[in-house]
């Protein structure tokens, strides 16, 4: 059987079979439209006609979607077959929309079609459209031909009233159009049949009655201005769209076109006015609407239509801005599936409404796992800390989405709170972006507000960022060595090899700043063993036998590749393992994925010395005594709180000498990093370390 095209004509009347070249869910798809959109108005086509139309129009949707370069536009055609097979009736393009909205984003045929469900909304907005535009031809035309012939009666009535006055008869009785001829007071003073069916009123109830009347009163105001217009001469013709209260009590939109009719004289005498039912145009405009400013899935606003949101409410008041990001979502994926995952989005959606329900707000999801809620500040409005803890409580609360598994969803929270007057909402946005990083920073569940002097200097490390790869081509970012000292001799004991970037603006920037901006950009790893071949190469052409310490970086230390990159530098360098000191960061080790323990394992088993730093969390005892290194190295923050609390009945020294003293009980030699005072080295001699780098003990080269 041959398939024709979207925009070809009838398909021959068979009874529908799925062919080869449409799968099972096409097939199925096909005649599940085709039954929905049957009861929706009367259509000129058997059943098995009808299903085969809809198989041509699944298939062409389908290969729309599926297309590269992907072109939406092409769509529209199926949307213009629509009217043109008369699928037209009130409910016709509503139950179209649910039944494929619903159904393209499951198809295992478009499992995987990248940004699937980007392209359905596309695909359906592109097909309405061509709905909308077709079905706007024909209801013009039709209003247009129906228009022409009540001028051209009247306009024959002029001439000769007895012919005029029984063609006008004729064409107003019979019009499947509401026609209503009203008095310059603006009451009806005839209608036909097809508008008091519109209408779902009686001849007797509407005869005599205000035109206004039959408005909605949000309506009333500005369709009388234009009929005023309309006899003043202001207004050749009146096209309007308004909302009408039907003889049941509903509400519903309809369609007006209305002219002026004059006597011999020229005087103006009464309107016609034309009004047709307008529930799929409107319908269609709200579809279209809903689709371009909300997420599929949530039936949130999405980024755009949030971004317009908060450009609004910031040029009518005071705004307070968060930025959600679920904890852990990716392990929800994977581990229970993506429709658990979508389910449990759903549910935080719903539950962002409610909590904002007695606010002036507006809720977005602004990524995969990401929402954002403005607030209108009143006096009502409750404060940041409030709000937080609300929106934390309330997504606490585990939801049964399976009746088996209990989610929560803890989120992190970065929030920009009154931004100053003139802020664009771009800028509020990436602020509370680079809010929502520093507060994830902290851990789960975790919440920070905008602070400029901090967004200022992360803005500058981003630019620094960017730049980063240039300097590392060029050369900018080079090998620098700080000295090792042994703390109860005062002699240099060994050197450390750091990354180094004299920043032409910027200034020098150490190696943490290296690291930091290296792994931003994804350079960490290039820059880790870019520092470690140079310093083993420098060492090896060296003439002294000072031991080399190199700090891994995070990446590196959990590096499937480590211990082979290392073995292939010892042997190009000529270095002796022993002659190297890894120093392994605790917070590598203590990631649930990853080599970093088997790495430190296998290196201290080749030969190559091993160490720990920034030691200081109660975990990293437990790694010392599992482990074989070497050496531990305290936490900067641990030797930046004594030097803040030196003296003698600091809660710290106990606490500090205690660490050194395991350390020692673990056979591990302990160094000290940021030493810049000669009382500093005493403290630390007398409380057990063995060595120590800082200020104090390093020179220039």
């Amino acid at each position: 059987m041959t398939v024709p095209n979207a925009d070809d004509g009838p398909a021959p009347p068979h009874a529908l079979t799925a062919p080869a070249d449409a799968t099972r869910g096409r097939f199925l798809l096909a005649r599940k439209w085709a039954y929905l959109v049957s009861s929706t108005a009367y259509l000129p086509l058997t059943h098995s006609e009808l299903e085969q139309h809809m198989l041509h129009l699944v298939n062409r949707l389908f290969d729309t979607i599926r297309r590269e370069p992907f072109d939406p536009e092409a769509a529209g055609a199926v949307g213009t077959r629509l009217v043109e097979m008369k699928c037209v009736g009130p409910d016709s393009i509503r139950r179209t929309v649910d039944a494929l909205g619903r159904a393209l984003l499951h198809q295992p045929e478009l499992a995987g079609v990248d940004r699937l469900a980007e392209r359905v909304v596309l695909v359906l907005g592109a097909m309405m459209t061509g709905y909308a535009e077709r079905l706007r031809q024909v209801t013009q035309q039709r209003q247009e031909e129906l228009n022409r012939s009540l001028h051209k009666v009247a306009e024959d009535a002029r001439r000769t009233h007895l012919i005029g006055h029984a063609r006008f008869e004729e064409v107003f009785r019979s019009s499947s159009s509401g026609v209503a001829l009203v008095g310059l007071d603006k009451r009806i003073g005839a209608i036909n049949e097809a508008m008091a069916g519109i209408v779902l009123r009686s001849e007797d109830d509407l005869i005599g009655l205000s035109l206004f009347d039959l408005i909605a009163p949000q309506d009333a105001g500005s369709l009388g201005e234009a009929y005023e217009r309309l006899e003043s001469g202001g207004l050749p013709h009146l096209e309007s769209n308004c909302q009408v209260v039907r003889g049941d009590g509903a509400v519903v939109p309809m369609s007006f076109s209305a002219s002026l009719v004059r006597d011999a004289d020229g005087a103006a005498d009464h309107f016609v006015t034309v009004v047709e039912a307008e529930s799929d145009l409107a319908g269609l405009r709200r579809s279209l609407s809903e689709l371009s400013r909300h997420d599929a899935l949530t039936g949130l606003l999405n980024r755009q239509a949030f971004r317009a949101a908060l450009q609004a409410a910031l040029s009518r008041s005071p705004v307070t801005l968060y930025h959600l990001d679920i904890d852990g979502f990716s392990l929800i994926n994977a581990g229970l599936g993506a429709e658990t995952g979508d389910r449990l989005l759903v549910s935080v959606a719903e539950r962002l409404r409610s909590v904002v329900a007695q606010e002036k707000a507006a809720v977005g999801r602004l990524g995969a796992d990401e929402f954002g809620i403005v607030v209108e500040n009143t006096a009502e409005s409750l404060p940041v800390l409030e709000m937080v803890g609300r929106i934390q409580q309330v997504l606490d609360e585990p939801v049964y989405l399976d009746g088996e598994h209990g989610l929560a969803a803890p989120v992190c929270i970065g929030v920009v709170d009154r931004p100053g007057p003139g802020t664009a909402p771009a800028d509020v946005l990436r602020a509370a972006e680079t809010t929502l990083r520093r507060a994830k920073d902290e851990g789960r569940r975790q919440w920070q507000l905008f602070d400029p002097p901090e967004d200022a200097r992360q803005r500058e490390m981003s630019e620094l960022a960017t730049s980063m790869a240039a300097a590392w081509e060029t050369g900018a970012i080079k090998v620098a060595f700080r000295t090792v000292t042994r703390l109860d001799t005062r002699r240099q004991a060994g050197v450390e090899a750091v990354s180094y970037w004299d920043h032409p603006r910027r200034g020098p920037l150490s190696h943490a700043d290296c690291v930091k901006l290296a792994e931003r950009t994804g350079l960490g790893l290039s820059l880790g063993y870019s520092l470690l071949s140079e310093a083993c190469a420098r060492r090896a052409e060296s003439d002294d036998e000072l031991p080399l310490s190199v700090p891994l970086t995070i990446g590196q230390a959990a590096d499937p590749d480590l211990v082979g990159v290392v073995r292939r530098v010892l042997g190009e360098t000529g270095l002796n393992g022993r002659a190297l000191e890894l120093g392994f960061p605790a917070e590598a080790l203590a990631a649930e994925h990853g080599e970093t323990a088997d790495n430190l394992c296998v290196l201290a088993d080749i030969g190559v010395r091993t160490a720990i730093h920034d030691f200081g969390a109660a975990r990293d005892a437990i790694f010392l005594e599992d482990l074989r290194a070497g050496s531990i190295r305290l936490a900067p923050v641990l030797v930046a709180r004594q030097r803040e609390r030196p003296g003698p009945d600091s809660a710290i020294t106990p606490i500090l000498t205690g660490m050194v003293a395991m350390a020692h009980r673990s056979g591990a030699t302990v160094s000290v990093d940021g030493v810049g005072t000669p009382e500093q080295a005493d403290f630390w001699r007398r409380a057990g370390a063995d060595f120590a780098l800082g200020e104090l003990f390093d020179h220039p080269g």
